[in-house]
């Protein structure tokens, strides 16, 4: 009985996770966006969120430097390519490994809401447009030796990515007469992967805590 109790309380846990890391928005959906942590060239880390829930906000980053985040653009489409993406480019290309693999990572480490320092939100900005082909070199940070040296450490860290992290990419379109393309912006969604790993590692130690109670 007592396992069955809590076999039910692991599964639980799980299942509420899994529910809270669901993706936060929809195809079709307008967003509205507030500055982040960073905001060199343009870029840095950005709190977007739906017209309809101002206080439910998603840390993101922009993928091209030559698109613009505005308000009142809407999600277009949501997968692993950049639509339109690359610096005075029209190709679609796939989103690059290690633009996914330090996302992912700043998500975990900082959270939904990117709760960091502007120097990190810069960082990871530059590493991210590095490897997805917006810049060529980190030389735009040379007024900001600690970010240009984090950045560089970022990039060589996912230098060896290989997959998607769980990580996709909202396409946005502006909301005029022509349809242009406005921005591609990151978000996380945990791999299926990822919630098993939880269970069973909520398995172990509700396995462990088992045994000690009973040593």
């Amino acid at each position: 009985m007592k396992k069955q109790v809590m076999l039910a309380l692991v599964l639980g846990v799980l299942l509420l996770a899994g529910n809270g890391w669901a993706f936060p928005f929809a195809v079709g959906e307008t967003l509205l966006y507030q500055q982040g942590p960073g905001g060199l060239a343009q870029g840095g880390s950005f709190k977007v969120y739906t017209a309809g829930n101002q206080a439910d906000f998603l840390s993101t980053f922009c993928l091209e430097k030559d698109e613009t985040l505005d308000t009142l653009n809407y999600i277009n489409n949501i997968s692993t390519n950049v639509i339109q993406g690359g610096n005075n480019s029209n190709a679609s290309p796939p989103l690059s490994f290690g633009a996914a693999k330090l996302f992912s990572q700043y998500y975990w480490a900082y959270g939904q809401f990117g709760t960091t320092s502007n120097d990190v939100g810069n960082a990871y900005q530059a590493a991210i447009w590095m490897f997805e082909g917006e810049i060529n070199s980190f030389n735009y940070l040379n007024e900001d030796p600690t970010v240009k040296a984090l950045a560089e450490a970022l990039y060589a860290s996912a230098a060896g990515a290989s997959g998607y992290y769980g990580v996709s990419v909202m396409n946005l379109l502006k909301l005029n007469a022509n349809g242009d393309y406005a921005q591609s912006l990151l978000t996380y969604v945990p791999e299926p992967g990822t919630l098993l790993l939880l269970g069973f590692g909520l398995l172990g130690l509700a396995g462990f805590s088992r045994r000690r109670f009973k040593g």
